[in-house]
């Protein structure tokens, strides 16, 4: 029935003049094809760009760029945006009076499913439409300058130029979409200083002045637009001996070349996953595969980093190929891919034969502890079945794999480590904390009912402060942890450690620290397990500031509070 309906509004608006019958078109395609919900103003402004009549004909500037600003004048009322569409479309206005700091948007869900089940039969050109209005946008002369050198100059382009943003952010989606390159997208890829201009909304925003600005070579290699490739590394489009419209001459360019960062064409389409775009400047024979960045990226540790499986396989196809580059932080691509959860670039990598899987990052992390850390399960299983990985490899803090997974409480991760048998259970980080006392201040009680379950386990391991597991599972009132720990063969119930930060200092036992941190129930268990106070007794003050008085614990009952 609702198909129907809107069958019914679509006639209609078929049937007005041709003008309005046209703009019904150009606003329902827009807010049904935009990649996000479009203001008043962007659709207005995007409506008001300018196309000669030949589609196919180019009346830029000499310098390439439109001769035309906007004309103030093609910009419709919202009202007669939504007229024409026989209440299809709606505003939520911001303001009651204009509507143009509001949405627009169709005026129902089922409106916009409508519409993408018919899009091919009312809007077939809406891509290229969009495409070509957006590029046209961004060939304006107020974007010649290239990109802006401060957040004020940035949020008033895009204040003076209300398409700006979007355009920026989404015309080679389109572009890519529609399967073209037309005139309007070659003419605004071979503007240097446009190109800079649109380049800026797609990175971090860094205003830092810079020698280098983005190419028209970068922003197609970005957004894959493979036919604009072709077009600017002068590559014959496939089919193009067989006829068809003749394609418009460009200028070649360095397909090495550098753009903000220090970034290359192979980078920007690693870092966004587009294969056929890598292979296409690979083939080239004039890129350096492993050119690095301003962050000490390369295209591999982008593809890597980012689980981008088809481009890592073409990277790793360059015998050329460095596969142990590393970033600013000395982390590799493994590395990345660990840390990240792509098991299949991992198990790539693995392939090669090429890479060193205990390799350490400037914090002394290695990809197994990431992994770990992570709860990366396939990834860690993965690595453990390598003959050479050290699996009690420290970091700058001492901690394993085991102690992340246990710090985190990645179950799997920890059984799996514990399953080598190889693993130190009682390894100690920088501050005496083993996995146990990891696991047991942090109430993973599953996993510490496995480190319970081995042999090994040192159970009354001490920290730099003499606490054990159970002071730290008492401090932090995990009761379920508490119970298992008693339950133990050789538990010592009384430890002396302190906890300095918060002005415990040392001689504090597991009931001590449950007792001034307020956990009865932990309190109790320990009570009824012989545990006894400490011989000097402080109490945390609110603040958690350092106590600077002591009692003697004789003068105070086990029934009394703990006074200042």
């Amino acid at each position: 029935m609702l198909r129907g309906a809107y069958d019914e509004a679509m006639e209609q608006i078929n049937a007005q003049l041709p003008d309005l019958r046209n703009l019904a078109t150009r606003v329902l395609s827009w807010i049904t094809c935009a990649r996000r919900p479009l203001t008043v103003l962007e659709l207005q402004h995007a409506l008001a760009v300018e196309f000669d009549s030949d589609s196919d004909d180019d009346s830029s500037s000499n310098d390439g760029s439109c001769d035309n600003e906007l004309d103030a004048e093609n910009l419709l009322e919202p009202e007669v945006m939504v007229s024409v569409c026989a209440g299809l479309v709606t505003v939520n206005s911001d303001d009651s009076k204009t509507g143009k700091t509001g949405i627009i948007r169709l005026v129902h869900y089922t409106t916009q499913e409508y519409f993408d089940q018919t899009q091919a039969r009312w809007f077939p050109g809406a891509q290229l439409d969009i495409a070509r209005t957006c590029a046209r946008h961004l060939s304006y002369k107020t974007f010649a300058g290239g990109r802006c050198h401060s957040l004020d100059d940035y949020v008033k382009r895009g204040a003076e130029n209300p398409l700006y943003y979007y355009a920026a952010e989404y015309w080679g989606h389109h572009t890519r979409n529609a399967d073209t390159a037309c005139r309007d997208v070659m003419a605004f890829l071979q503007l240097s200083g446009h190109v800079d201009a649109a380049a800026q909304p797609l990175s971090n925003l860094n205003f830092k002045p810079s020698p280098r600005r983005m190419r028209g070579l970068h922003l197609a290699a970005h957004f894959g637009l493979q036919r604009a490739l072709q077009q600017l590394l002068l590559v014959a489009p496939p089919g193009a001996a067989a006829g068809g419209d003749p394609e418009p001459a460009v200028v070649p360019v360095d397909p090495d070349v550098r753009g903000w960062q220090d970034c290359t064409p192979l980078i920007c389409a690693a870092k966004s996953g587009h294969e056929s775009s890598v292979r296409l400047l690979l083939a080239t024979g004039r890129v350096n595969v492993n050119a690095v960045d301003e962050a000490g990226g390369t295209s591999l540790l982008y593809a890597a980093r980012n689980g981008h499986e088809s481009v890592v396989r073409a990277i790793l196809d360059r015998v050329d190929v460095n596969v142990e580059t590393r970033d600013h932080f000395s982390r590799t691509p493994l590395f990345k891919a660990c840390g990240q959860g792509h098991e299949g670039v991992v198990r790539m990598l693995l392939a090669t034969g090429r890479v060193n899987i205990n390799v350490t990052d400037s914090a002394e992390w290695t990809p197994l502890m990431v992994a770990a850390f992570w709860g990366r399960d396939g990834i860690v299983r993965m690595l453990l079945a390598t003959e050479q990985i050290d699996i009690n490899a420290r970091n700058n803090k001492g901690r394993t794999a085991l102690t992340h997974a246990s710090v985190d409480g990645n179950e799997d991760v920890v059984r799996m480590v514990l399953a080598t048998e190889q693993v130190d259970i009682n390894a100690r980080d920088n501050k005496g904390n083993t996995a146990l006392s990891h696991a047991s201040m942090d109430g993973h009680e599953d996993v510490v009912r496995m480190l319970l379950a081995t042999e090994q386990i040192d159970i009354n391991a001490r920290d730099n402060e003499g606490n054990t597991a159970l002071s730290h599972a008492a401090m932090d009132g995990h009761e379920g942890v508490v119970r298992m720990l008693l339950a133990a063969d050789g538990i010592d119930v009384n430890p002396e450690g302190g906890f300095p930060e918060y002005g415990l200092k040392a001689c504090w036992t597991p009931l001590g620290l449950a007792l001034n941190r307020g956990h009865t129930a932990v309190a109790q268990l320990l009570r009824a397990s012989g545990g006894r106070e400490e011989p000097i007794t402080f109490r945390l003050a609110e603040t958690a500031e350092k106590v600077t008085s002591t009692v003697v614990a004789s003068e105070c009952s086990p029934e009394s509070p703990i006074t200042e």
